[in-house]
């Protein structure tokens, strides 16, 4: 959960999950979609599905028992050298390495290393003097997670200026002289692409929104959102709204009685996602599907739906009421 989420963030949702799946067989056996909708709000949506399935192969393949070596984790769906590493080390003691990217800075500047972060040179590097360090450490969790904090909070990244006089192995760092401010290279980062997303609110007349499922790949794979016809380039054509809605036996009002669009912006790591919502009306009765019901508005958290589609549903529910 704590993988590009903040920790404020993080602590109530750990609690929640934990108290639904106390265990890696509560876990294994839940549905996938209450295993989302405990998730919605962290983002990352494919982490949780991994993590059902890592909790599925556990019980099946491991008698219900987290593995401690690093092959036997890495076999299970998700999990990386990073969080193999992670398990092997804190939670079993064996000495695993952890690469992340305070780790990274941290080793490169003790050696001076001018390596481009990005390649899988400098990787491979990184993890061979890791292991070299966590190999020799009496405590392997405790010296994994204090190289980490190390990189945190003492050896900071720019444009943060490193704290080199409260460093406890600046006496060995060869980058004190002032090549931190060169090492590591900064990474060469490509700017977000755009998604324009136009999303359909429409109410039955008992007061439920409808809600599809998105599919199993992709960006918010399997999750509960409105209606929502989606575009790289530019927004959607209106004939082109009008045929999504009408597929869907709903209908845009025309103008001047339509509801004025809402408008936002949500920005996620490697996306600029422009949303509009538009107040649709059910021209018949819209069957239930496996992936397309209605939904009370008082049930959403039940479902995984995105921090997005929950800010879209909202919007629309206060203008309506207006």
């Amino acid at each position: 959960m704590l993988q590009q989420t903040q920790v404020s963030r993080v602590v109530p949702a750990f609690e929640r999950f934990i108290a639904a799946f106390p265990t890696v067989n509560h876990l294994a056996d839940a549905d996938e979609r209450q295993v989302l909708a405990l998730w919605s709000g962290l983002g990352y949506y494919r982490r949780a599905k991994n993590l059902h399935r890592a909790a599925k192969e556990i019980v099946a393949r491991f008698a219900s028992v987290v593995p401690s070596d690093v092959p036997s984790l890495l076999s299970l769906p998700g999990v990386g050298r990073y969080t193999a590493g992670a398990i092997s080390s804190i939670a079993h003691g064996r000495p695993a390495p952890i690469v992340d990217g305070n780790v990274k800075r941290v080793l490169l500047r003790i050696h001076a290393q001018d390596l481009d972060p990005g390649v899988p040179a400098t990787d491979r590097w990184t993890w061979d003097h890791a292991a070299d360090l966590v190999n020799i450490a009496s405590s392997p969790g405790v010296f994994n997670e204090a190289l980490m904090e190390l990189g945190a909070t003492v050896c900071l990244a720019p444009p943060s200026r490193p704290m080199c006089d409260r460093c406890p192995i600046a006496p060995y760092c060869a980058s004190r002289a002032g090549l931190w401010q060169t090492i590591p290279r900064p990474k060469q980062v490509r700017p977000p692409s755009d998604v324009f997303c136009t999303s359909l609110f429409a109410l039955d007349s008992r007061g439920r929104v409808l809600l599809e499922q998105r599919p199993s790949e992709g960006m918010w794979a399997n999750m509960w959102q409105l209606p929502t016809l989606e575009s790289p380039d530019d927004w959607p054509s209106r004939p082109d709204i009008n045929a999504f809605a009408q597929m869907r036996s709903l209908a845009i009002q025309p103008a001047p009685l339509a509801i004025a669009p809402i408008e936002f912006t949500h920005q996620t790591t490697h996306r600029t996602v422009r949303f509009r919502v538009l107040v649709a009306t059910p021209l018949a009765c819209v069957r239930k599907t496996r992936t397309r019901h209605w939904a009370s508005l008082s049930d959403l958290d039940s479902l995984g739906i995105s921090n997005a589609q929950r800010r879209a549903i909202a919007m629309a529910a206060d203008q309506r009421t207006k």
